[in-house]
């Protein structure tokens, strides 16, 4: 997908010489070569895309109130945490890590509705900073308002009446938009459903934007979210859970020093906080003095308001940004595509699972060998023998969610040896801290294995001082005396000997697929004769697993595959491939005129593109709910190509 972007890029660059050597090259290629996808499930994703961003990046449209309606949002939601907990008991999991921030499961439709309506509610009656009426007792202009928040279907007049009636002339109407796009397509909802360091959270090398992690505790490196507001909302949640490093909160207060008004400003950070005496004036502060600053840094980093003072002083406005324009390739652009009915099957893909193939792009189809059809239901009959039904619970006494402690405490009283955590629940402690506290709970065991951040197997044994790699040590050929520790990211494809006769237990997780599971228990390679599995719930997925819901996804690619050689064949191929990264706020949200599908498919030109439409209609999740395509991009994850950005910042502007 690289090269054949590269090509593009030069086209719309400008040089025609490099751009038709590049393209025919990759349309050589395309004709004469056979493709080979390894795990091509996983390669076809729908989530991955590559993008070539051009043109100098801007500030996202809405800017700086753009971040401040999510932060002031976030906020009111935690306000409404306890009121929803006690009206759904069942519903909703509240996780405190610590005194910041907590973490929210949603486990019924009805917590999702009753939270958007009180959130609605909230702007309606002027508790939004950002969105105050003329006049607070405007019943009328708080009903236009909440009709537009809430994504009913409102004509023009309303939405100009609900613009003419709030104080901000310049931000009001953006802010509409924005918040009809948080709420009433569920962005908010669905970034507050992802789970922090397993899904999102902030790589310590990269810009301070979250970003999607490929398995528990590892960031992708080179990844991004392809929605604005998707990282805006998950970049003040992994923040809220992180908190800030000592260095950033000494930029906090080097700002703070430096304001105009450094006593409010200093005041209005810590009014939250119980400091100590000598650590609530401002003319007391000596941000060189680093005892002091260990001692500010323990009180403020997890301090919502010195969060929000460092996003939107330091994070959003240096790194919120979008481009002009971008190329984009996706999945559909991997299989390659013959127009000759002789020239099939350019590319093939193995897999070991069929679970994705209705995922798949419409340019190539799943085979299943004849010698493997059954393989899905023997997988399945191992785990419905009798020795590996055993299911618990991972709460505690009074019902909560079991400590990390907690879990390998079970695990011994179990005899259980081999974790193998699909479900993340392992989330607090390091591997290796894993491991020694796992020694010290179960002290039959001679050592304790597992993965480091270089994914080397590791070992660390009662009489060892420092952990030695396993095949250094003496387990090497015999892990029976060992307790196993198997990470999320390490569930797929890792094959270690364990014991004939192992006891392994799986951890289960909110969204994790048959697929994922299947594939964690299958660490066990004899789960069919002599080795036995149990698995670990926590409670909102044992709560999920009654109500017995599945969901489906909704995943649209767009696919463009065509070269002219005229200039202005060149033009609108450019103006076809080429795709807006700076939406405004009401291209993304606002109001728009409905199309009808069947026109659209017909005027398609390709009748193999038609086909594909054909096919791909009547998967939609609700082709009539009228919202805008953003929706579909919020769980898009984008590569982005920094070889080409940093050739793009040499380039001066004519």
């Amino acid at each position: 997908m690289s090269f054949k972007l590269s090509g593009l890029q030069q086209l719309a660059d400008g040089d025609l010489k490099q751009a038709k050597r590049m393209i025919d090259i990759q349309r050589w290629l395309e004709r004469s070569c056979r493709d080979v996808l390894d795990e091509s499930d996983f390669t076809l994703s729908t989530k991955t895309q590559l993008i070539y961003p051009s043109g100098v990046p801007m500030t996202v449209d809405g800017h700086p109130q753009r971040w401040q309606v999510v932060e002031e949002l976030l906020l009111l939601v935690l306000d409404h945490v306890p009121y929803l907990q006690s009206r759904f008991s069942g519903g909703i999991e509240v996780m405190r890590r610590h005194q910041g921030y907590p973490i929210l499961h949603f486990l019924h439709a009805e917590v999702d509705k009753s939270l958007n309506a009180l959130l609605v509610n909230d702007i309606c009656e002027g508790r939004l900073p950002q969105l105050q009426f003329k006049d607070a007792a405007d019943v009328n202009a708080q009903r236009d308002v909440g009709l537009i928040v809430s994504g009913a279907d409102a004509d023009p007049p309303t939405w100009q009446r609900a613009a003419e009636s709030l104080t901000d002339d310049v931000f009001g109407l953006k802010n509409l938009y924005l918040l009809r796009g948080l709420i009433s397509q569920r962005l908010l909802l669905t970034c507050l459903k992802k789970r922090w360091n397993v899904q999102y959270g902030l790589h310590p090398q990269r810009a301070p934007i979250a970003v999607p992690f490929e398995a528990k505790g590892v960031p992708s490196p080179t990844a991004e979210y392809g929605h604005p507001d998707t990282a805006l909302v998950l970049t003040c949640l992994a923040f809220y859970q992180t908190g800030l490093t000592k260095s950033q909160v000494t930029q906090c207060l080097q700002l703070v020093l430096r304001s105009d008004d450094p006593p409010t400003q200093y005041e209005r950070l810590v009014h939250g906080c119980n400091l100590p005496a000598r650590l609530e004036h401002w003319n007391l502060l000596k941000t060189d003095d680093e005892t002091q600053i260990e001692e500010l840094w323990s009180y403020l980093r997890l301090d919502t308001s010195m969060l929000n003072y460092f996003l939107n002083n330091f994070a959003f406005p240096a790194h919120a940004k979008q481009f002009g324009v971008k190329l984009q390739a996706s999945g559909w652009d991997i299989p390659l595509l013959s127009n000759d009915e002789s020239s099939r099957n350019l590319t093939t893909g193995f897999s070991g699972t069929n679970d994705n193939k209705r995922m798949l792009p419409q340019t190539i189809k799943q085979d299943d060998l004849p010698s493997l059809v059954q393989t899905n239901a023997e997988v399945l009959g191992y785990l419905l023998e009798p020795r590996n039904q055993r299911c618990y619970q991972a709460v505690d006494w009074n019902g909560r969610h079991l400590t990390e402690k907690g879990l390998l405490e079970l695990l011994r009283n179990e005899q259980i040896r081999i974790l193998i955590d699909a479900g993340a629940h392992i989330l607090e402690m390091e591997n290796h801290h894993l491991a020694a506290t796992w020694l010290d709970i179960y002290p039959d065991a001679q050592g304790a294995v597992y993965f480091d951040r270089n994914s080397r197997i590791m070992v660390r044994a009662h009489f060892q001082k420092t952990p030695v790699p396993l095949l250094a040590s003496p387990f090497a050929e015999n892990l029976e005396p060992c307790v196993v520790y198997i990470d999320e990211a390490h569930t797929r494809g890792t094959d270690l000997k364990l014991p004939v006769h192992a006891k392994g237990a799986v951890t289960l997780g909110l969204g994790q697929t048959k697929d994922q599971t299947v594939q964690a228990a299958m660490r066990l390679r004899q789960l069919g004769s002599t080795q036995s599995v149990a698995f670990i719930v926590p409670p909102e997925v044992y709560r999920d697993i009654l109500d017995l819901r599945p969901s489906d996804g909704q995943t649209h690619s767009p696919m463009y595959s065509n070269f002219l050689n005229h200039p202005d064949d060149r033009l609108q191929l450019l103006d076809t491939i080429q795709q807006r990264e700076d939406q405004t706020l009401e291209q993304l949200y606002g109001p728009r005129q409905s199309s009808s599908t069947a026109e659209a498919i017909a005027q398609l030109e390709f009748e193999c593109l038609k086909a594909f439409a054909t096919n791909l209609c009547p998967q939609e999740l609700d082709p009539l709910s009228g919202y805008s395509s953003a929706f579909e991009e919020i769980e898009l994850e984008r590569e982005v190509e920094f070889e080409f950005e940093q050739t793009r910042q040499k380039q001066n502007p004519v």
